[in-house]
């Protein structure tokens, strides 16, 4: 199997830009200036996943979906009750940092990693998890749903359809629709039109890209 070493340099450039976002630029102003790591970091991630998306996965449909809640669902869920349980044993010590026991156990290990993605506090980037998850799960059963009807999904108007929704999930969370289930919501129809456009640049930009990298970076610093 060849690996496609474009996104394993993207993804460590969004990595680095997870870390520069949560302290401060990284005590290199120019790329908190110019280039505000929160901007794009998630959404790099979303198409670089939505890149990778595969036609085959809508004939064996019940094998993706399963093979999806292996490998985002089922870490994410062992991950929050070993590091509940760290929490809860350093509480006994005073290390009090993740426990608040003004929230019930329950929530924290079943819910509240699907509602916030912040019940143990240091291990909230997880939260990225659940709304790729739903993101991934649409996409399948939506084109499944296409192709039963014998109907071919016309990838650019899919495109616009997704980053209209995408748009009604900023104005939602611009009206405070961001709380509780509402936050779910949100944070995957934000999370869908780059995902999509992943898939649609695949498909149908990627062969236009023939610009040199000294053209491209002139382009963006210049934007």
């Amino acid at each position: 199997m060849s690996i496609d070493y474009r996104f394993k340099i993207l993804y460590a450039i969004g990595i680095i830009f997870v870390v520069i976002g949560h302290c401060g630029g990284g005590g290199i102003n120019i790329l908190s200036d110019w280039f505000p790591p929160y901007a794009f970091h998630l959404q790099l991630f979303a198409f670089a996943s939505g890149y990778f998306y595969k036609s085959s996965s809508e004939e064996y449909i019940g094998k993706y979906i399963l093979k999806k809640i292996k490998t985002l669902l089922v870490p994410l869920y062992c991950w929050n009750f070993f590091y509940g349980l760290v929490v809860i044993v350093l509480s006994f010590k005073g290390f009090t940092i993740g426990f608040d026991s003004n929230t019930e156990m329950f929530s924290k290990l079943l819910i509240l990693p699907i509602t916030t993605g912040h019940q143990f506090m240091y291990n909230l980037g997880g939260w990225f998890v659940i709304p790729l998850f739903m993101v991934q799960i649409y996409n399948v059963l939506a084109r499944k749903i296409f192709s039963l009807n014998n109907k071919k999904i016309n990838e650019g108007v899919w495109y616009i359809f997704n980053l209209l929704l995408g748009m009604i999930g900023v104005y939602l969370a611009s009206k405070d629709f961001r709380f509780g289930w509402w936050l779910v919501l949100v944070r995957m129809l934000f999370i869908l039109p780059f995902f999509s456009l992943g898939i649609y640049y695949k498909r149908k930009l990627e062969k236009y890209d023939k610009l040199g990298s000294i053209t491209y970076f002139i382009l963006i610093f210049t934007f």
